[in-house]
């Protein structure tokens, strides 16, 4: 690999990989796509930089410590920041819009944040050629 391709993918993984997001129950695709920028990706970059940032905000309080519900809170919006697009239905027929407020409230769901978890620190999804 050349640093030219390493270059090329990192730009590349910054327009992100769709990720279909399945039933927890049956493993059907429920219609719901997040597309998520790659790790290597400059907006990642500045995602995790901002994560590190308002953990260490958060641990200054007067016990030092991060609550695992804080800690989760800010994790789910470290997570809405990789999104770069989302296709999903607010009601039958009608699109979701790509909010903040959307994005938390369906990355609070355990079982659909876990997916966009995995899929969002898997390289091989950012792969060139891979997608």
């Amino acid at each position: 690999m050349t640093l030219e391709e390493i270059e090329w993918n990192t730009e590349d993984q910054g327009r992100g990989a769709d990720c279909h997001i399945v039933s927890p129950f049956d493993g059907q695709p429920t219609g719901i796509i997040f597309r998520i920028c790659g790790p290597d990706s400059l907006a990642a970059q500045r995602a995790q930089l901002l994560f590190n940032d308002e953990r260490v905000e958060a641990a200054e309080g007067s016990t030092g410590r991060v609550s695992a519900a804080e800690f989760e809170s800010l994790y789910i919006r470290h997570l809405a920041r990789l999104v770069v697009d989302l296709t999903a239905e607010e009601t039958a027929g009608k699109r979701l819009a790509l909010s903040t407020e959307n994005l938390t409230k369906l990355l609070r769901v355990p079982w659909l944040r876990a997916q966009v978890d995995e899929f969002a620190g898997n390289r091989a999804n950012f792969a060139p050629g891979g997608r």
